[in-house]
């Protein structure tokens, strides 16, 4: 579970990593979310160790929570797809003390 926790206007963003076990190798395929990627956004990037990376971040501009699923396709036989959940918690920014930014 990737969790997303920040304020409106901040960027926040988590990074995964996939790392295939030797006894098992795969290539990661392809990427989507399951729903229309109104909350977050992500890139995939492979690392020359053979692993990837996945940095994921939150797009959704207004205060709430949400829930995604990122969905890997593999070219392993006995995981052809692997499932990222992500959680975001937008809270509202809290008011600035500077009067000049009021």
């Amino acid at each position: 579970m990737v969790y997303l926790k920040g304020e409106t206007g901040e960027k926040i963003i988590q990074s995964v990593s996939i790392f295939p076990n030797e006894k098992y190798p795969f290539k990661i395929t392809g990427a989507k979310t399951l729903k229309d990627n109104a909350n977050i956004s992500f890139s995939l990037k492979e690392e020359s160790s053979g692993g990837y990376t996945i940095a994921i971040e939150n797009i959704k501009k207004e205060p709430g929570h949400y829930f995604e699923k990122i969905i890997l396709s593999t070219t392993s036989p006995w995981k052809p797809s692997i499932g990222i959940h992500v959680s975001g918690n937008i809270r509202k920014a809290a008011a600035s003390d500077d009067p000049k930014q009021r």
